[in-house]
């Protein structure tokens, strides 16, 4: 976990924890993490989603402060950094005495609720981790927003436009704002509606298929409690497809209730800072039938 990279770092470094078999299992990871918090780090690190930081958070104990990379699907927990640069930066602080800390609570996506259409989360748990803007939030429960769905669908039905191909991004705003369009989208993955026909939850290098050569426009909308709108829950919209679209052609929805939740942030963590750059910047946002707010995409 890491040593080679160290060593061609020439960094120092020590191991503290060997698997025993290959491939790996959660419980390496709870082991690891056991063994690091034990050798009297300042501070555990890892990369990962919510699924790691569960296994994580079973078994560091209450006392050492943990910092979470954003590197998986579902990172949903208030112990994730918005971008590895943020995460080194909170690390680096910590290490300083220089950022206070609190607990955060450790959540995933509740199996059972989803099977019922219902995307929410449960609590399995909670983390020493750092109090600093570059610590997102987390989310246990996305707010309601059925009052503000139609509206969101009539305003967007003016934007889309026929000659494109449309992709729509996971999460109930837009699979709600997708049945009023007539689609039923899947609730966590990426889908396509071209040339009459409806793609469903398809992965990256299909994405890439159906829209080759094609003009295209993608609705997506920021992950509560979170704000990223591009790089996590739809890393399927790849770097392929982000970095021949117009920016004016990402189309972002959002309920006020979210927005307000969120205070106007919204953050991007796409494949490299380029891309980050290329749709950084003041965005319009959907809010309503003729109703949008002016955000900071950062």
């Amino acid at each position: 976990m890491g040593a080679r990279l160290a060593a061609e770092e020439r960094l120092s470094y020590a191991t503290v924890y060997d698997p025993d078999a290959s491939p790996t299992t959660p419980g390496d990871t709870a082991r690891a993490a056991r063994a690091i918090v034990d050798s009297g780090v300042d501070v555990l690190m890892f990369v990962g989603g919510d699924g790691t930081a569960r296994d994580i958070c079973d078994s560091a104990g209450p006392d050492t402060p943990v910092v979470g990379v954003p590197a998986g699907v579902k990172m949903h927990s208030g112990v994730f950094a918005f971008t590895p640069e943020d995460a080194a930066r909170a690390a680096i602080a910590v290490a300083l005495s220089r950022a206070p800390t609190d607990f955060a609570d450790v959540v995933d996506l509740d199996e059972a609720a989803r099977e019922r259409g219902d995307l929410t989360t449960r609590i399995y748990g909670r983390m020493l981790t750092p109090v600093m803007p570059e610590i997102q939030h987390g989310k246990s429960r996305p707010p309601s927003e059925s009052d503000s769905v139609a509206g969101m669908a009539d305003e967007l039905r003016t934007r889309l436009r026929g000659d494109c191909c449309h992709v729509f991004g996971p999460g109930t705003t837009v699979q709600g704002i997708g049945a009023k369009l007539g689609h039923r989208l899947s609730l966590l993955g990426v889908d396509v509606h071209c040339a009459g026909r409806l793609a469903v939850d398809i992965a990256s290098s299909e994405l890439d298929a159906v829209v080759a050569g094609r003009p295209v426009q993608i609705v997506v909308s920021p992950i509560g409690g979170q704000g990223v709108v591009l790089g996590r829950g739809n890393q399927q919209i790849g770097p392929a497809l982000l970095e021949r679209l117009p920016p004016e052609d990402l189309i972002i929805v959002c309920s006020p209730r979210k927005l307000a939740g969120l205070a106007g942030r919204l953050r991007l963590d796409t494949a490299s800072p380029d891309l980050n750059a290329r749709f950084a910047g003041p965005r319009r946002v959907i809010t309503g039938r003729g109703e949008t707010a002016i955000v900071e995409l950062r």
